[in-house]
């Protein structure tokens, strides 16, 4: 199902789409962001790289997020994704405690598209990952679709379906959609 993303404070993003697809394929979940803005909107999107690594922070800067977790226990999974391929895979024991690195078989990034027309600039990226076998055994998932983007001059906006609180807090799961 998509679902349009909004950023939690909208002065100067006025001219930006956000798009979020999230499927379940057997063992993985796959996540399809799609990104318009008009030309010459001062976006940073790092160019991809032949190497992708496992990195820390990249929630600093334009990064693609996702959020999954049972909707009847407290452990949840965060993936950070940069659009360079360099990605994380965390699982946190309960709201923003005991994070540790989670085991990944394989970089999340599956491709991303540019499609730039005079007035547009449309990107598209699409990565999957294999859920934990705590999450293949849940009856009921929760997914937080998010996104973080930077701007040159280094202006950051949070974007999320909801957004659940008086901060820009992607852990809160009152801002996640209930997925099956």
């Amino acid at each position: 199902m998509a679902y349009r993303l909004i950023p939690f404070d909208l002065s100067g993003w006025e001219s930006v789409e956000l798009t979020g697809l999230i499927q379940r394929k057997g063992l993985t979940l796959q996540i399809n962001y799609s990104l318009e803005y008009k030309q010459g909107f001062d976006l940073l999107w790092p160019e991809p790289v032949e190497a992708a690594e496992r990195r820390d922070g990249l929630w600093q800067s334009t990064c693609l997020e996702l959020f999954v977790g049972s909707i009847s226990t407290s452990p949840y999974w965060e993936l950070n994704l940069c659009p360079s391929g360099h990605w994380n895979w965390y699982r946190l024991e309960s709201y923003r405690s005991e994070l540790t690195a989670a085991e990944l078989d394989i970089p999340p990034l599956r491709s991303q598209k540019q499609n730039l027309t005079d007035k547009t600039v449309r990107r598209q990226i699409e990565f999957s990952v294999k859920l934990p076998q705590e999450l293949l055994d849940a009856n009921s998932l929760q997914v937080g679709l998010s996104v973080v983007l930077q701007k040159r001059d280094g202006d950051i906006s949070y974007w999320a379906k909801n957004h659940g609180g008086i901060d820009a807090d992607f852990h809160r799961r009152d801002g996640w959609l209930l997925f099956s």
